[in-house]
């Protein structure tokens, strides 16, 4: 069996249907969002991402699920 390799989409096809798609991008900014009321407990990190299209896009990894992508 051959297997392909899965093209690159922009971030102007990704889309709640496919939770399969390989972007592409550069982190343009990047932060941490803290609870100030709970000793600056970590609740996300947050990014601006960029295709190379000037697609743009802000993502949180909500801090549950952080570890799943560190």
């Amino acid at each position: 069996m051959i297997l392909m390799e899965s093209p690159i989409a922009m971030i102007k096809d990704i889309g709640t249907t496919s939770d399969t798609l390989k972007v592409k991008v550069r982190v343009s900014r990047k932060w941490s969002s803290t609870n100030p009321k709970n000793n600056d407990t970590l609740l996300s990190m947050d990014v601006i991402l960029l295709d190379e299209n000037v697609g743009i896009v802000l993502y949180s990894l909500i801090i549950k699920n952080l570890s799943k992508y560190l």
